[in-house]
């Protein structure tokens, strides 16, 4: 655990928030969910270097056992409201569709039903889908097949050539991102709309967490702390820059997105604690409060966001609107983080069985639930 990162978390989430309830204010917001996957980046590979070095493997089973019970309670708790609350207030004619995007987002592909719906995430006038943001969640569950595989291939070439790991990890990892990154500059001058969505475009973005995580460049040992936390400040302000001056019209995720990006990856770098002035702020209670509840906090605040209107009769275009609507989210966030989260994410040793059962039990639910619907 990591105070700072937690904070990270909190910035990340409460950007999307406020992009998403209020867009004038933070137009360029959507770049919380760039930070999150530099997180995800981050964390991941340093697990899964770690498990490697340790044992000369990574064990598939458990690692996937871990991200179903983590990820997957929650995520289809939202479904299942969301399946409940359009046949309560949507319009009949539009429940096809959104059975589709269930279905597409309790498989983790929602971010290619998108893309072949030629979606334009950024549009403000295009018609919002409750569980348009699932895309974010689809291209990280992407990353996490892909990755291990990948690391798992690597370290048992390295291994039986002789070569150093880390750095086999560090060219391969390095060389994959590098790609993901040209084709997402490409992709945004070519066909921005759709690409916004592509695993293959977003990548690169976990990858640079991952490649940090593997340099062992936030292990604590190496430049002075005034320099770190100099690398602390300027993510930030990267951070910040990119939230209020980036607009739906830049054509995203193109180079524009290293500024956010690279932003993230400083912070992780500085490893700011408590007793530096940007650490007190990222480990501060309210920062701690909304990183805890962060994911669940993302899951539930977009379908509020699309049905508030259904629902009231009125669109988010108030302050007080915008303010209940934050509310209820971070409501419903709390409760989801208290009686679903924690109720699933730690497993006992040697059932890593059991939420392969559970996962599938809830994708049957979710997938009968979306036939209902049609």
């Amino acid at each position: 655990f990591r105070a700072d990162i937690q904070g990270m978390r909190a910035v990340a989430v409460l950007a999307v928030l406020v992009y998403h309830i209020w867009p004038g204010v933070l137009p360029g917001g959507y770049v919380g969910v760039d930070v999150f996957f530099v997180i995800s980046g981050y964390l991941i590979t340093g697990l899964l270097v770690r498990e490697f070095e340790r044992s000369g493997t990574i064990s598939l089973r458990e690692f996937y056992a871990r991200r179903i019970r983590r990820l997957l309670p929650a995520a289809s708790a939202t479904l299942l409201a969301v399946a409940a609350a359009a046949w309560a207030w949507s319009s009949a004619s539009e429940w096809g569709d959104l059975a589709k995007e269930l279905v597409a987002s309790a498989l983790y592909v929602e971010n290619w039903l998108l893309v072949q719906r030629s979606v334009d995430y950024l549009a403000q006038d295009a018609a919002p889908s409750p569980v348009q943001h699932f895309w974010s969640l689809s291209v990280e569950e992407q990353f996490y097949i892909f990755w291990p595989l990948l690391m798992l291939g690597v370290g048992a070439l390295a291994r039986g050539r002789g070569w150093p790991v880390r750095k086999a990890f560090l060219v391969s990892l390095g060389v994959v991102s590098l790609a993901s990154l040209g084709y997402g500059v490409y992709v945004s001058f070519v066909d921005p709309a759709p690409g916004y969505f592509l695993t293959t475009t977003r990548i690169w973005e976990l990858g640079v967490g991952g490649l940090l995580a593997i340099a062992g460049g936030a292990e604590g040992n190496g430049p002075a702390r005034w320099v770190r936390a100099g690398f602390g400040w300027l993510g930030m302000v990267a951070i910040a820059v990119a939230c209020g001056f980036y607009s739906s019209r830049l054509p995203f995720p193109g180079y524009e997105a290293l500024l956010p990006t690279l932003g993230a990856v400083a912070l992780l770098y500085s490893r700011s604690g408590p007793g530096t002035a940007l650490g007190t702020l990222l480990s501060s209670r309210p920062m701690q409060y909304f990183g805890d509840i962060s994911y669940s906090l993302y899951l539930w605040h977009w379908p509020i966001v699309v049905f508030y209107p259904l629902v009231t009769g009125r669109e988010v275009a108030t302050f007080q609107d915008g303010m209940a609507v934050a509310a209820v989210s971070v409501l419903v966030a709390h409760v989801s983080k208290q009686f679903i989260e924690e109720r699933f994410r730690h497993g006992r040793q040697g059932e890593s069985l059991r939420p392969y059962a559970i996962g599938a039990g809830l994708t049957a639910l979710l997938a009968l639930s979306a036939g209902g619907l049609i």
